[in-house]
């Protein structure tokens, strides 16, 4: 695109545009054939481009990788269950950002510098959650990190949420300290932790389901909420149901009532 716009308004002026407003035509022509704006273009690019990166590896399921963020539409039920590899990610994301502050240095550039800089201090501060009680119950896969969890809640002060006090002091307490001191963990701990790890972090995902439940709210007005609420998802739990083996039908069964969200 830049080499196109370059030459075709090498020879061009601002009254060749028939713009009515002749001086942003003439901004625009001067602009084009700047190096300094294109260079600016190519910076502000780079620095969006972990932004959307991001972005697109939330959206998708580890199932599929990335055929979910090469521009390909894929159906999947587990697009967005991202809760397990969410830490690792953010921790990649902040040092794309921090390489790329550290790649714009030189004084031209010191705009994007403090852009980018900017850009990693609020993922900082917006993302410190991920590594914070109770939503590391998502990282614990092993007997560390169920003592990593453990550690964390007994260090902890003050009013805890009701998941970090499940398993760091409820039912689930024992199974994660046996865990933790290098035992096995239960089968009923494991099946909870796969519960919370399930989450949907993709806050995009509901806003055609918003959509759909006020269109049937106004077509059916006498309808309960279960009808809504079965109706809106028999054709997605079909579909998942028709597309697992034996095994997993049984799996779909124990887990139906055992789904959890943190919040």
């Amino acid at each position: 695109m830049q080499v196109a716009l370059v030459k075709a308004t090498t020879d061009m002026s601002a009254v060749d545009l028939a713009s009515r407003d002749g001086v942003q035509a003439q901004t625009f022509l001067t602009s084009v054939q700047s190096p300094t704006f294109w260079e600016q273009c190519h910076a502000l690019e780079a620095s969006a481009r972990p932004v959307a990166t991001f972005s697109g590896w939330l959206r998708g399921c580890a199932c599929h990788g990335a055929q979910t963020t090469d521009q390909h539409r894929v159906t999947c039920p587990w697009k967005g269950c991202r809760a397990p590899e969410i830490a690792d990610r953010v921790r990649a994301f902040a040092r794309e950002l921090a390489m790329l502050r550290e790649a714009h240095t030189a004084p031209q550039h010191a705009c994007i510098h403090d852009a980018v800089a900017r850009m990693l201090a609020v993922t900082d501060m917006k993302l410190a959650w991920v590594h914070e009680l109770p939503f590391i119950i998502w990282q614990v896969d092993s007997s560390a990190m169920a003592a990593h969890f453990l550690a964390t809640y007994y260090r902890a002060e003050g009013p805890q949420h009701r998941v970090s006090m499940r398993f760091g002091a409820g039912d689930l307490r024992t199974d994660m300290e046996l865990w933790a001191s290098g035992g096995r963990p239960s089968r009923r701990l494991k099946t909870e932790l796969d519960a919370y790890k399930f989450c949907k972090l993709d806050d995009t995902w509901p806003e055609a389901t918003h959509r759909d439940v006020s269109r049937d709210r106004r077509r059916v007005t006498h309808a309960s909420q279960a009808w809504l609420s079965a109706t809106l998802r028999l054709r997605e739990n079909l579909l998942l149901w028709e597309s697992l083996d034996a095994p997993g039908r049984l799996r779909f069964e124990r887990m139906w009532r055992r789904w959890k969200a943190i919040g």
